[in-house]
């Protein structure tokens, strides 16, 4: 509740809903918190444009013109928001109201310490434009650029958390800098310890990096911040995985799977989660779903196949592997199913054919099993 950036993406999210109102209110937030937000200044101004409140959007159409003078469009908008003052005729709109008492109620609202060393840190121009290119740089994949404009950011507002996170977003894309990037969330999580996102990309990063305690501890931490989303859930239960927490990930898995039937994914993720903690039927039942949503999904052939071989349901598991060397004669690991299920049958003539026939393919596909 106290980041400009959570309000201006939650007022993008209102904008693309048709709801101008509620976004224009949520634009009001963000400007409060940091003045200086050029996107949220400009898109706001253009509410207030196409809602006829001319004198309000020449303000915030100005200002943005101001901080960011290279946009031309934006000075034309805000030249054509000034000629229609003349012009109106003096009547407030609702949604003109409605942007006025946002104003008044945020003004009276106590600011975090946080937040106010935030704000502070964003009143120099110099921050404000090096700040925004490379947020641009970085939408333009231009990681170099982006981290130039960040680091050069930085030594103008030394305690904007923000800036460090999109650094160390820009050198999370960059090979070999992950440790930068590590460090650089790390900052930002330090300067503003509440933020949510911050914890779910260090969690990333860990996990990533192969540390998966570290990496869980920082997404339960952003879990109890407050995070709800999908993505946190699918990075949770994730590592719940790497850590060998099945029953864990499963519960997420389930959750995740109620609001997105239809993805194949979660449903092979949670049946190998079912297939790793021992629940062998349920895990049948579960890659059966995949295949019904998606009938090429290979993998779930496997492990499918390595499930019906524990149950000792071989006869299955022989018609499963013949299922999917069907859809690729090339898939190495249904050959591999195919002698693992003959050699439970004791039939070693066919155990040993199909293991060629994997190994023909990947050479390496016996190796640690």
């Amino acid at each position: 509740g106290g980041t400009a950036e959570g309000h201006y993406l939650t007022a993008l999210c209102y904008k693309k809903l048709g709801k101008d109102a509620e976004a224009a209110k949520a634009f009001q937030n963000t400007i409060h918190i940091n003045a200086n937000h050029v996107d949220a200044l400009s898109q706001l101004g253009i509410i207030q444009y196409n809602a006829a409140d001319y004198k309000s959007a020449s303000v915030n159409l100005s200002r943005a013109s101001a901080l960011l003078p290279a946009d031309t469009q934006l000075a034309q908008y805000a030249e054509k928001a000034k000629a229609k003052i003349g012009g109106a005729t003096g009547t407030v709109s609702t949604l003109a109201k409605v942007t006025k008492a946002a104003a008044a109620s945020v003004a009276a609202a106590p600011t975090t310490a946080t937040t106010a060393a935030g704000a502070k840190a964003t009143t120099s121009s110099a921050h404000i434009s090096a700040y925004n290119e490379g947020l641009q740089l970085l939408k333009e994949s231009d990681y170099y650029g982006a981290i130039t404009a960040f680091q050069k950011a930085a030594k103008e507002a030394p305690a904007h958390a923000a800036t460090y996170y999109n650094l160390g977003l820009a050198y999370r894309e960059v090979k070999g800098e992950m440790g930068n990037a590590l460090k650089h969330i790390q900052k930002a999580s330090t300067l503003d310890s509440k933020n949510s996102k911050f914890h779910h990309a260090l969690g990333a990063i860990y996990y990533e990096m192969g540390e998966g305690q570290k990496a869980q501890g920082s997404f339960e931490q952003a879990y109890l911040m407050g995070m709800k989303t999908k993505s946190l859930y699918k990075s949770l239960a994730s590592t719940y995985m790497f850590n060998e927490q099945y029953d864990k990930a499963i519960l997420l898995y389930e959750t995740a799977i109620k609001e997105e039937p239809e993805d194949a994914q979660l449903h092979f993720n949670l049946a190998t989660a079912y297939l790793n903690a021992k629940k062998l039927n349920a895990s049948v039942a579960q890659f059966d779903k995949v295949l019904a949503i998606n009938p090429g999904y290979k993998d779930a052939y496997y492990n499918k196949g390595c499930a019906l071989v524990q149950l000792e349901r071989y006869d299955e598991a022989v018609k499963t592997g013949e299922a999917v060397i069907k859809i690729d004669k090339d898939y190495a690991k249904g050959y591999l199913l195919l002698a693992s299920a003959y050699s439970k049958k004791n039939d070693s003539y066919h155990q040993d054919k199909y293991e060629k026939m994997a190994k023909r393919l990947d050479p390496n596909i016996l190796k640690g099993l």
